[in-house]
């Protein structure tokens, strides 16, 4: 078992200062005693850092827990709420347990074909995915498309043409099975003269989908992006 401390690694910025700033530490003695001496404080305002800092414990390649620590607001979130965090605290450990590592951007089609790849990694050489902001929490359902409709006074707002949507695709298939969502920044700065929805559905549900006077756009497949880090220290 192990704890990581680390950032986000990403391709926009330096990657070289983050591992500075990035830990390794093994054994759970090691880790309790660590995880036990860190102290928060009070309740303070939920504001989100840009790139925040991870802590993730690790067995055989597979993250158990994540706690996420927001350094430049002196912040860590725990249970969706957040509290004063100095990440000072940290800096001891990373210092004397350093973690370098390499890391790869990669993506998927399908929940399916992750976890199959996952089945491929040598964890003997320690390695893990990095996915945060796995796309597969948020759209269950393999894809999504867009439904477009010329403003008229039968549909003079979104809520009302939402509801007209929902309405015509429960002919044909059960609420559970797909998500609608207005596009509100479609407009921004254009002429406001049609409105741009959202859809998200399987590919099957797609192919039945045909509402008068809408548009409907391609339907586009969800991709999972993961990152897969490699400890090279």
């Amino acid at each position: 078992m192990a704890l990581i401390g680390m950032f986000e690694p990403d391709r926009y910025t330096d990657n070289n200062s983050d591992q500075n700033s990035s830990f390794h530490l093994m054994g759970v003695d090691s880790i309790q005693k660590l995880l036990t001496s860190l102290e928060y404080g009070e309740s303070v305002q939920p504001i989100y850092q840009a790139k925040p800092y991870y802590l993730k414990l690790i067995s055989q390649g597979e993250v158990l827990i994540e706690w996420i620590l927001q350094p430049n607001l002196g912040s860590v979130i725990i249970g969706f709420k957040h509290y004063a965090f100095d990440f000072g605290q940290l800096k001891l450990i990373a210092s004397k347990n350093p973690f370098f590592y390499e890391y790869q951007e990669l993506s998927f089609s399908s929940l399916k074909s992750y976890k199959k790849y996952i089945t491929t990694i040598d964890r003997n050489k320690f390695q893990f995915t990095f996915n945060p902001f796995d796309k597969e929490r948020h759209n269950p359902f393999g894809g999504q498309f867009k439904l477009v409709i010329a403003k008229n006074s039968k549909f003079p707002e979104p809520k009302v043409i939402a509801d007209y949507i929902s309405s015509e695709i429960q002919k044909i298939a059960s609420r559970d099975s797909f998500k609608i969502t207005y596009s509100a920044n479609y407009h921004s700065g254009k002429e406001f003269n049609e409105f741009e929805f959202d859809v998200q559905s399987s590919e099957k549900l797609y192919r039945q989908i045909s509402i008068p006077d809408f548009q409907r756009k391609e339907w586009i497949p969800v991709r999972i992006k993961v990152i897969r880090v490699k400890k090279i220290q």
